[in-house]
């Protein structure tokens, strides 16, 4: 009996011990790569000698940055008081933007600041500012620049791309509270945004750093409305949902996701084929131990023996898919030893456990450790000795586990 009231208080605490989740293929930043200020000046005006006004139309024709900026340089030291000198500045910023040489970006519009300028130009180089100071990744001054301009220029057209750039760069600073109160003003303010599936993204792994599960999936549900049938999002909920202990959920969404993986055949564009291929066993490895998660959770809830029999033969099922793709997947072989456990399998039980054990994961290794011990004294008459060459075998299995998954 007293085995039962371990695994019972161990099902309680180990069930649910939360993991890290992969972010498969996802980076955390702002996916437009677009200058916010524009570059366009339009077509010159008569305020130039003929020969100036030739020129002026020559840069203003020249569709490649890289040659619009050498004469943009050209003309400014050819006719330094130029009445389009602010102009072509302003087109300079955004042909640096445009060409990723946000240093020289930063530096020509940090200049431009100190002149003299209409409201309207100092609002847009606040806003590349913010655009061009994250994609340095000197956060602190894309976000000074980014409340400086929704605190100046509140209706400013730049307002949506730069609320976007804030909620990352908040993220990136690690002020979680700041970026999801970024994200969430943004989802508010602008519901039919090109943006929105990032936002709601970045808002769903927000939520996943705080530990907070239930809003995790209400952005994933979200997302999925946005991104349907996207198996990342399709995963991480089937995660949430296990850690809210909504069990049914947790596993349609494990269950469509595995669904919809092996049809999810072409690699996005910035990874490798090999890359991706890795990603997508990552995917499986993770559902197969939610959807074990769900079977142990529900063998737990019946009172029918056969039917719990089959229940937590689901389960070992599951989590022996997850570890045959990620053999160091800790929470399976904790899961699993629970799931032996229930099924009376002490063989099964201990293994399970000295394997989680040998992994030595500061979030699993406490909890394997007591529940090797009280499963290894059961079957060797209430005495440890052995117990610690058995973890040694575990760690060459797993070893050679490894190697055989990582070998080419």
């Amino acid at each position: 009996m007293a085995i039962f009231l371990t695994a019972n208080l161990f099902y309680r605490l180990g069930i649910r011990v939360a993991a890290p989740i992969l972010l498969m293929t996802m980076t955390i930043n702002r996916s437009a790569a677009v200058p916010l200020l524009s570059t366009d000046t339009g077509p010159p005006q008569k305020r130039a000698s003929g020969k100036e006004m030739k020129d002026l139309q020559a840069i203003h024709a020249a569709a490649d940055p890289s040659i619009r900026l050498d004469r943009i340089e050209q003309h400014l030291s050819k006719y330094p008081k130029s009445s389009y000198r602010t102009d072509l500045l302003r087109m300079a910023i955004g042909a640096y933007s445009q060409v990723n040489n946000h240093g020289k970006a930063v530096e020509s519009a940090e200049k431009l600041l100190t002149e003299p300028i209409e409201s309207t130009l100092k609002a847009g180089l606040y806003a590349q500012l913010t655009f061009s100071y994250s994609r340095l990744d000197n956060h602190a001054k894309s976000i000074e620049f980014g409340e400086r301009l929704l605190s100046e220029f509140p209706d400013s057209p730049q307002r949506e791309d730069t609320m976007e750039v804030l909620a990352f760069e908040y993220r990136k600073s690690n002020d979680l509270i700041r970026s999801i109160d970024y994200a969430e003003r943004f989802v508010k303010e602008y519901p039919k945004s090109r943006s929105l599936g990032n936002v709601y993204r970045l808002a769903m792994f927000n939520f996943q750093a705080l530990n907070n599960p239930a809003k995790c999936a209400e952005f994933g549900e979200r997302l999925l409305e946005v991104k349907p049938g996207d198996v990342e999002t399709l995963t991480m909920l089937a995660y949430f949902y296990g850690e809210s202990a909504r069990w049914e959920e947790a596993a349609d969404r494990s269950q469509e996701a595995l669904d919809l993986i092996d049809k999810a055949a072409d690699p996005p564009t910035d990874l490798s084929p090999e890359r991706w291929k890795r990603v997508r066993q990552n995917w499986k490895a993770r559902n197969f131990s939610t959807l074990g998660a769900c079977h142990l959770h529900r063998g737990n809830s019946l009172t029918s023996k056969e039917a719990k029999k089959m229940a937590f033969e689901d389960a070992v099922i599951n989590f022996k898919n997850a570890l045959s793709i990620n053999p160091r997947d800790d929470i399976s072989y904790l899961r699993m030893g629970l799931t032996y456990e229930f099924m009376e399998d002490w063989e099964g039980a201990q293994d399970a456990y000295a394997a989680a054990v040998a992994l030595a994961q500061p979030s699993t290794s406490g909890h394997a450790g007591r529940a090797l011990q009280a499963v290894y004294k059961r079957l060797h008459r209430n005495s440890l000795e052995g117990m610690e060459t058995l973890i040694q075998k575990a760690e060459q299995k797993l070893k050679t586990a490894t190697d055989a998954i990582t070998q080419p």
